[in-house]
């Protein structure tokens, strides 16, 4: 309960001395002491400016605004590693640059004025004022809407659409159940850019055979379909047509035959 915890943090305060800062402040400002430690100081020409090697990091802190070039000392009020490295460099007290809210006499103006027990809403005691009551709910004509009113200009919502895509041939407008076979693989490498290749491909005519390396079918087609004598040539059956559809192989069959 907040009354509980407000009781509790103002008995405890009233242990400590009123000169200094909170006694969590002070073990925080332990832990950054010992961070500190791989931090390096450099004086300037102005007193209290000081630059703080961190690493590879060069930071300029201020003495003086209580500043530092990593901001956390601004915006915590508790200076950071770099400047109490540079308080420690100027044999100066970290605590004392601590900012003022954070000192015991601040904690306990905080915590001074007592929160009272509140009885049940039975035990109040009655006042002479209309007793308020909801608005009467009256239901509208028609069927409740599901959609929130938008604010004026605001966009509508439109409809969502959803492109189907094939799981067979990685076509789209359509799903794998009414696919119709889609592209072969030589047009799905044409789209990817890919180059097929055909390699020791052999043509046999009266004991004579033609082998070679082909970009793809269609140049291994233009060479036989040049002789004179296509018809009398026959592709073997053993014949490994690298990523080539079995269809266009079977129509290539089909016009040497």
């Amino acid at each position: 309960m907040t009354m509980v915890r407000h009781a509790t943090r103002k008995h405890a305060a009233e242990k400590w001395q009123d000169e200094g800062v909170c006694p969590n402040i002070l073990r925080r400002l332990a832990v950054l002491k010992k961070d500190s430690r791989g931090c390096q100081a450099y004086t300037s020409q102005h007193r209290w400016e000081y630059e703080v090697s961190d690493g590879n990091a060069q930071l300029l802190v201020s003495l003086k605004d209580r500043t530092c070039a990593c901001g956390l000392w601004q915006i915590s009020g508790i200076p950071c590693k770099h400047g109490i490295r540079a308080i420690l460099f100027a044999g100066l007290e970290p605590a004392d640059y601590v900012s003022p809210h954070y000192s015991v006499k601040t904690y306990k103006l905080a915590y001074g004025l007592p929160i009272h027990p509140i009885a049940d809403v039975e035990q109040w005691p009655p006042i002479n004022a209309p007793t308020l009551e909801p608005p009467t709910l009256k239901r509208s004509i028609g069927r409740p809407s599901r959609n929130r009113k938008r604010e004026v200009g605001e966009q509508r919502k439109g409809k969502r659409s959803v492109t189907v895509k094939c799981k067979k041939c990685g076509c789209l407008g359509h799903n794998a159940r009414t696919c119709k076979g889609g592209y072969t693989a030589k047009e799905r490498n044409e789209m990817a850019g890919k180059v097929t290749k055909i390699r020791n491909k052999k043509v046999v005519h009266g004991g004579t055979q033609i082998s070679g390396t082909f970009d793809n079918l269609d140049d291994l087609e233009g060479v036989i379909l040049h002789d004179t004598q296509v018809r009398d040539f026959q592709l073997e059956d053993h014949m490994d047509v690298t990523q080539t559809s079995k269809r266009r192989r079977e129509g290539l069959r089909s016009r040497l035959v």
